[in-house]
């Protein structure tokens, strides 16, 4: 096997273990405020307090303080209510018009954040009211969660964390025997939003070995480094034939030279027939620098381990 070969069944090897060793991590849930404030930072939390009690503040979706929230109805009216007793009192966000319509908090400029909590407020009945919370992290990862209050209305809390970074939560009530109940939000905390995802690793994986093989493409193409032994044994042939020729040894040192080798040949006088002098660059040789130095330089952006 030649040595680049051997260079790109080394880098693919790699690559797959640092795939396994970089595997989507769990999504943390809490159901204690205090437990999830002492495991997490909290930046910021709004408790809608600062609008009007019965003021509407978005049609369809809202973006207050990096957090998007959406309702699934385009035409959803984003209404701050005083309706209950809420653990920041007097208000609350809910979907009034329609009512009962899921809603998606996702992050400003496509961003994640590393934690995200909130309290339902989830207005009870009978049957028993019932709700689905599906949270969805950067790599992937997923987690369904499903809650009731029961008959009476009640504040719910959950918080969520990831490492990797959480991307979307999105919450939506559940029909229990034909029955459907609304919900409210309060106290809406997260940790720092960023903007930057990190990809995954399968898509990382997938960028090298794309890379990796144009690389050995680039290197064997006619006129590259990888002649074998039928390029040097034509050569030699031909210099035998030809009485103006270089002796073979000396050929194929200056043949190494012309491509980039440190081998040094005894340079051919001026305007005699044969190979390139040393020190002279093959016309190809430009080319194949170009490639492998632009193909490098998509490696390093990609985010992609290089090796010296």
């Amino acid at each position: 096997m030649s040595a680049h070969l051997r260079i790109v069944a080394w880098c693919l090897l790699l690559g797959g273990l640092w795939a396994r060793t970089t595997h989507a991590e769990p999504i943390l849930s809490f159901s204690d405020p205090q437990n999830f404030s002492n495991t997490v930072q909290i930046v910021r939390t709004e408790t809608f307090d600062e609008f009007a009690t019965d003021t509407v503040i978005g049609i369809g979706s809202v973006t207050l303080d990096g957090i998007i929230y959406t309702s699934s109805n385009p035409l959803g009216i984003l209404l701050v209510a005083g309706i209950f007793v809420t653990p920041s009192p007097p208000n609350s966000l809910v979907n009034a018009i329609p009512p009962a319509a899921p809603l998606t908090l996702t992050f400003t400029g496509g961003g994640s954040t590393d934690a995200i909590s909130f309290f339902l407020v989830g207005v009870g009945g009978i049957p028993p009211s019932s709700f689905r919370i599906d949270v969805l992290a950067a790599k992937g990862e997923r987690l369904i969660e499903t809650i009731s209050p029961g008959a009476i209305t009640n504040n719910i809390f959950r918080g969520f964390a990831s490492e990797e970074g959480l991307l979307a939560v999105a919450i939506a009530p559940v029909e229990v025997e034909g029955s459907i109940a609304n919900f409210h939000l309060d106290n809406v905390s997260s940790g720092v939003i960023s903007t930057t995802i990190v990809p995954e690793p399968s898509t990382l994986v997938m960028v090298g070995t794309g890379v990796l093989f144009s690389l050995g493409y680039a290197w064997r193409r006619p006129g590259g480094r990888s002649q074998g032994a039928t390029g040097w044994a034509a050569k030699s042939r031909r210099s035998e034939t030809n009485p103006g020729s270089l002796p073979p040894a000396l050929e194929v040192s200056t043949e190494m030279v012309s491509h980039g080798a440190r081998a040094r040949g005894p340079t051919r006088p001026a305007g005699s027939p044969g190979p390139l002098a040393p020190g002279t660059t093959a016309p190809h040789k430009a080319g194949r620098e170009a490639v492998v130095e632009a193909l490098i330089k998509t490696t390093v952006a990609a985010g992609i381990p290089t090796f010296p």
